[in-house]
């Protein structure tokens, strides 16, 4: 299975011309046949978007529960998406709470800033922006964009209300 992982990986890994998205999803297919949890999950994501095979939410969500069941952090990741979005699961905030969680202990580094923006905006958690910077600090120092982003975008608004509060 790890072979045929790799030359997935060759295929989509590409940028540019030589990219082959039907060509990476057909060797991602074996390896998650033969057990690759990693290819599981990145199959599942071709599924899901549609790259390079038929989308096919209900089979993609069927093989993030598989590598999941084998505790891929990223397929936990994504479950938690789904289930956040409701898509291909029932909507539920609390569940994707507790997936995102699940990602995080796992090693998951965008599940931490999921679980940020989730007690930022109080989805499935009573609203906390203490728990949130908490999550989106440890996020940055991991380099998650998102979360470096949500950060700066708190500090602004926290600067922006004191200069409001200075000049009223």
């Amino acid at each position: 299975g790890t072979l045929l992982y790799a030359i997935g990986d060759d295929y989509y890994a590409v940028i540019g011309p030589h990219q082959d998205l039907e060509e990476a999803a057909y060797w991602y297919r074996r390896s998650a046949a033969q057990g690759n949890v990693r290819a599981q999950t990145l199959y599942g994501d071709h599924l899901f978007s549609g790259e390079g095979v038929e989308p096919d939410i209900d089979q993609a969500v069927s093989f993030y529960r598989s590598a999941a069941k084998k505790d891929d952090s990223e397929a936990y990741r994504r479950l938690g998406d789904c289930a956040f979005l409701g898509i291909g699961l029932p909507q539920d905030s609390v569940r994707a709470v507790r997936l995102f969680e699940k990602a995080a202990r796992l090693g998951c580094r965008d599940a931490l800033w999921r679980l940020g923006d989730m007690y930022y905006q109080g989805e499935g958690v009573e609203k906390s922006s203490v728990i949130a910077e908490s999550f989106y600090e440890e996020a940055a120092e991991t380099g998650v964009a998102a979360a470096m982003w949500m950060l700066g975008d708190i500090k602004f608004q926290e600067n922006d209300r004191s200069c409001d509060e200075a000049f009223a």
